[in-house]
Formats: C-alpha cells, structure tokens, sequence
C-alpha cells in the first residue's frame, strides 16, 4: 500500500514539475539579444556588414508573408525576403517608433564599428552584434535589412527579439560583376 501511495506521489511531483520549471526559465531572463552572424555563400564573415530595422511588419502581411514563404519549404518565423515582396513589405510596414532599442542601441548598427549593448545595465562593444529587448516586450514581426559593399542586399522578415539569447544567421550573395565588353581589335591580314 505504502509502495502504491509513494507511486502516486512520485507521478503526481513529476506531472507538476514542468510547468513550474518552464515559468522559472522566464522568469530567470529579463532581457533578450538577438545576436546577428552574416556570413558569405561560402561560409566566410562578410566584412563591413550593416543591420537595419526598418520597421514592424503587420501581423496580417507577416502572416502572408509567411504562408509564401512554406511554400519555398521554408519554415523558419525568419525568412528571407524575395526581391518582388520587398517594395511591398517596406511600403506596409510601419516605421520605428523609437531610435534605438531597449538597451539604447541604435536600430542601424555596422559590424565591429557601433557599441552595442547586450543587456540594459551592460557595458557597450564593438564585439556585439544585434538587438536586445525586455523578454515578451515585443513579439510582432521587424523587417531588417542587411547590406554589405560588394554584396546583394537582402531583406528578413522576423520575430526577432523574443527569446533570452538568439542566434540569427543571414547568408549574403556577392554582387556579379559586370563584364566589361572585349574591344574589338582589327587584326591585320
């Protein structure tokens, strides 16, 4: 009987637990960073890359957005854009409100040259790249531009800015080079 009773115990503690664990977990992060790496089709760092938010995407048009996007096989909350849906998402989206984010970091930030914090009391670096936030803060989708010389632009749609410590990876092109025209040289006979 005792054993049947400790059973009971047991299943009910464990049954409990994780609901109580997962709220410990928020309640432990306050701030989040969405940390940016921009990387090259080859796996390099691009030099002298620049992040931009450009403005809150509509739930509606992120949604659409969205929808295209699985389409592609592409199942991600952060998504490349394609170049015909970028005219039209920046066209929707609604400007930032503030200058910077929570941590005062400005919205427009070039890799190892703007200080930026982490976290609300940190102390500003070149070394970080990215965004923070107070946790459940915001939840609606930013449209961010991502730039580079010599590199395609290229326009995500995202949830940035939701959980303690993100990773966000963006892959960029290199621009084609145009071909100069061979001149044409008359070859004697």
């Amino acid at each position: 009987m005792w054993k049947v009773r400790r059973l009971i115990a047991a299943t009910a503690f464990w049954l409990l637990l994780p609901p109580f664990a997962s709220n410990a977990q928020a309640q432990k992060c306050l701030f989040a960073f969405a940390r940016f790496f921009v990387s090259d089709t080859e796996g390099k760092p691009v030099p002298d890359v620049t992040i931009e938010l450009l403005g809150e995407v509509p739930e509606k048009v992120y949604a659409a957005l969205a929808a295209e996007a699985r389409k592609r096989d592409i199942y991600n909350q952060d998504f490349k854009l394609l170049p015909p849906e970028v005219k039209e998402t920046v066209k929707r989206s609604i400007p930032m409100s503030r200058g910077g984010d929570l941590c005062g970091n400005p919205f427009k930030q070039r890799a190892n040259s703007t200080k930026v914090k982490r976290w609300h009391k940190g102390e500003a670096s070149t070394e970080n790249f990215g965004f923070c936030n107070a946790v459940g803060h915001q939840r609606q989708p930013f449209l961010l531009k991502i730039s580079a010389p010599g590199y395609v632009t290229d326009y995500y749609v995202g949830k940035y800015l939701t959980d303690c410590l993100q990773h966000v990876s963006a892959v960029m092109s290199k621009k084609e080079k145009l071909m100069k025209k061979p001149k044409l040289v008359s070859i004697p006979k």
